[in-house]
């Protein structure tokens, strides 16, 4: 009778030994997927927050271009009227001036573009860094807590099959060879 007492202890032992690293197990798991999903939100809310600022920034520098197109553009025609008032026996050299200098302020503004252009690229090249450097992040962490968990898991197999195998030489000894068949 105190065999079977011990039997049944032993199995009981043995069921909630195995409930807890199940519950272990489960409840890891959950924690590591709430992790990754919550990096997961941040990283896209930053990778949104980076869109939005770089498209303010273009539509702003889009913005005060037109408005120096506009305002050279107004010094233009007000010098060429100027200048076709006040002689116009002489409308051919002063249209040739006036074309010059309209074309110098189109050279200006077309490498001013280009200099906003390769500012604007340096800065979105930073920014896709900075989402990529956050990105890797995310993933290395990840990874750890991958390996972590392999790790733990490795861990409760070896300690469950030690488990066992003191269990079996604990049967061995308490039960009778009839008993443990």
């Amino acid at each position: 009778m105190a065999r079977r007492r011990s039997a049944t202890t032993v199995d009981r032992l043995r069921r909630d030994v195995l409930a807890a690293i199940t519950g272990a197990e489960a409840r890891n798991r959950t924690h590591t997927e709430a992790l990754v999903v919550g990096l997961r939100r941040e990283v896209l809310q930053e990778i949104r927050a980076a869109e939005a600022r770089s498209r303010a920034h273009t539509e702003a520098v889009a913005a005060q271009l037109r408005e120096e197109i506009a305002a050279a553009e107004a010094r233009s025609w007000a010098h060429t009227e100027a200048v076709a008032a006040q002689l116009r026996e002489e409308i051919a050299a002063a249209e040739a001036r006036s074309r010059a200098h309209t074309e110098a302020i189109a050279a200006e503004l077309g490498r001013q573009i280009q200099a906003e252009g390769v500012q604007t690229r340096r800065h979105f090249e930073v920014v896709g860094e900075a989402q990529r450097s956050a990105l890797e992040i995310v993933a290395e962490g990840v990874l750890t807590l991958d390996r972590k968990h392999d790790s733990f898991r490795a861990e409760v197999h070896e300690e469950f099959a030690k488990v066992d195998r003191r269990f079996l030489r604990l049967e061995s000894r308490v039960l009778s060879p009839e008993e443990r068949n």
